[in-house]
């Protein structure tokens, strides 16, 4: 799908797109680890969600090109999608704005006595948002039944996470300060991806609290189609990456356990 619509850009066909080279684990998992219809509050690099909920493709393309069969009608910009049956909220250009709406929709649930629950999804940049932060306040003091995901895939845009306060401690830490537990993990890895959404899925649904957890992930492609990485970063660096390719590695994963007798 990736490839599909990357083509597509290029050959003027649409604006505007986003790959998830690289950081396909970090949808996959967790989605699978969730509950169907709990709620999803995702960033721009989250289709995974949408396709491992069986989605229609042709449904996510046609929003893409804002086309007659687009059923937003072209009033979000490609990639932003929306839909509501696959409890896939809409996605927003503005950073972090999902994050305390899925902290308030957990609210909301909690309060109605409903078992589902809310995860958000955003890159380790946009934790410099004040809205990551007033998430989390209301997180913590609500006891609210919400999965955070801080997506850290090496670059903001094209700032190194360094820049977001990566080299003095981990993202994770910053749940500490909020009494809210806080785990890193291989974000490389499908398998630890959902281990980890499932264990916080449960404390949120068992009324233990939030949970944030940092995925420790790289961006294999640009930031999108209108980024060139090659200007800030060298060609090698992606190939050379320690944690390798999320799909190879479960492919690897797969392999070992069908050969075991």
């Amino acid at each position: 799908f990736d490839d599909r619509m990357f083509r597509a850009q290029r050959q003027g066909k649409t604006s505007f797109y986003m790959k998830s080279l690289g950081e396909e684990a970090v949808s996959i998992g967790a989605a699978f680890a969730l509950q169907r219809d709990d709620m999803c509050f995702p960033s721009y690099r989250q289709q995974g969600i949408l396709i491992a909920r069986d989605w229609d493709l042709v449904d996510m393309m046609n929003q893409i090109y804002s086309n007659k069969g687009d059923r937003l009608k072209g009033r979000q910009l490609p990639i932003m999608y929306s839909a509501k049956d696959a409890s896939f909220f809409s996605i927003s250009g503005n950073l972090t704005t999902q994050v305390p709406q899925a902290v308030g929709w957990a609210m909301a649930s909690a309060a109605r006595g409903d078992t589902r629950i809310a995860a958000s999804w955003c890159g380790e940049g946009s934790t410099a948002e004040g809205d990551f932060h007033a998430a989390l306040t209301f997180a913590t003091v609500y006891r609210a039944p919400v999965v955070l995901n801080v997506v850290n895939n090496q670059w903001a845009i094209s700032s190194f996470a360094g820049f977001a306060g990566a080299e003095s401690t981990t993202f994770a830490a910053r749940a500490v300060g909020y009494g809210i537990a806080g785990l890193r993990i291989d974000g490389n890895d499908a398998l630890a991806v959902y281990a980890a959404t499932a264990g916080a899925a449960e404390r949120a649904r068992t009324n233990h609290g939030p949970t944030l957890i940092e995925h420790f992930t790289y961006r294999a492609e640009g930031h999108s189609t209108s980024d060139e990485p090659g200007s800030y970063r060298s060609a090698q660096e992606s190939a050379e990456w320690q944690l390798g390719d999320p799909v190879t590695r479960l492919e690897q994963r797969l392999g070992a356990l069908n050969r075991k007798p």
